[in-house]
């Protein structure tokens, strides 16, 4: 409560505002596609089994994330919801990537950001699997399934090469200009860190 409440007074906008809904391209999670593209105009989707091509008159939403650079993740989480392994860590997120403009994902995915630069998607990418921001999507989670609402006390950040966060830092050295930049005490750190995979 001590981390969500530093955060709060910094941040008053969570990443759930840079999250596709449910579902976003209206693509079920039974569809495949095909291996080759049938038309030049096609999309390549990503489902759970692996990627295939669907025509863009399938997509039935979310347009504006189309033609963008995404960061996805999968919809449900790793493991069971809380589990631990041997050392009391969750892993949480069972599959994190970067897409190209001109693919989708069905529903078994989320889609963040529709950005104009694989750099920016790539500062979102980061951040997503950070601890610090995996740690709070934790206190969000109240089943297996994530959904843009489950990010509530993730804040958002500026993904630009304008951030007060250096993304081009390895991972471990963002959760410490993270941990500093929301003013987490050295037990708070200890403990996000002894939780999170």
């Amino acid at each position: 409560v001590s981390i969500i409440d530093k955060i709060s007074v910094i941040s008053k906008t969570s990443m759930s505002s840079i999250i596709a809904p449910y579902m976003p391209f209206g693509l079920r999670s039974y569809e495949r596609g095909t291996a080759l593209p049938v038309s030049p105009t096609d999309v390549l989707m990503h489902h759970s089994k692996g990627t295939g091509y669907v025509s863009r008159d399938m997509v039935k939403g979310c347009y504006e994330y189309v033609d963008k650079y995404n960061v996805i993740i999968g919809k449900a989480i790793s493991g069971h919801l809380g589990e631990t392994d041997e050392n009391g860590q969750v892993k949480l997120l069972a599959t994190t990537k970067i897409i190209n403009p001109g693919e989708v994902v069905s529903e078994s995915y989320l889609a963040i950001g529709k950005f104009d630069s694989y750099s920016e998607a790539n500062a979102c990418y980061k951040y997503v699997i950070s601890r610090f921001a995996r740690f709070l999507l934790l206190q969000g989670l109240t089943s297996m399934n994530i959904t843009n609402e489950r990010f509530l006390f993730v804040p958002l950040q500026d993904f630009t090469k304008g951030s007060d966060i250096d993304w081009s830092r390895p991972v471990s050295e963002i959760d410490n200009q993270l941990y500093k930049k929301y003013g987490l005490a050295d037990n708070e750190i200890s403990f996000i860190e002894s939780m999170i995979k």
